[in-house]
């Protein structure tokens, strides 16, 4: 009786380890053949939805996700330039970490206002498109590209699901 008490408390706590794991696979950049010019475009176009739908000087973007990756690196640059907030998640992905000046001490209804943020880029093979899913809380936009040589062309209109 002992000895399977111990065996499901292994286990659930094994379940809880990969699950945060899983969350985080989930997200990033999964396209391994687009140029680092086509990365910047796709983040060039995602910021700019951004812009259109999110204030950049009254929205906080918190990152649920480790940017590692050109097209997140890109982003991150690209918004930062917009003027939002930002909160990154550290390499180590214990404790976000602020990625713009901010006040020395933010007070709890900074972090509260704070949106959770994730993107997706991803590609299917035939026909050859690349995708861009952006997750601001329960809000997802998503648009589909077309890869040419060196540059992306639009292949329909930002999609957003709320």
């Amino acid at each position: 009786m002992r000895n399977r008490l111990v065996l499901t408390i292994v286990i659930c706590f094994a379940g809880c380890a990969t699950s945060s794991s899983k969350v985080e696979a989930s997200f990033g950049n999964f396209v391994a053949d687009a140029s680092p010019t086509q990365e910047r475009l796709l983040a060039d176009d995602a910021t700019r939805q951004l812009v259109l739908l999110y204030p950049p000087a009254s929205t906080r973007l918190e990152f649920r996700q480790v940017v590692a990756d050109d097209f997140g690196k890109h982003l991150v640059e690209q918004l930062r330039g917009q003027g939002y907030a930002l909160h990154e998640v550290s390499r180590s992905g214990s404790t976000p970490t602020v990625a713009t000046e901010a006040p020395s001490a933010p007070n709890a209804t900074d972090a509260a206002t704070s949106t959770p943020f994730n993107y997706v880029l991803d590609a299917i093979a035939s026909p050859k498109l690349y995708r861009v899913t952006l997750t601001l809380g329960a809000q997802t936009m998503t648009r589909a590209y077309v890869p040419q040589n060196e540059t992306i062309h639009p292949a329909g209109a930002w999609v957003r699901k709320e």
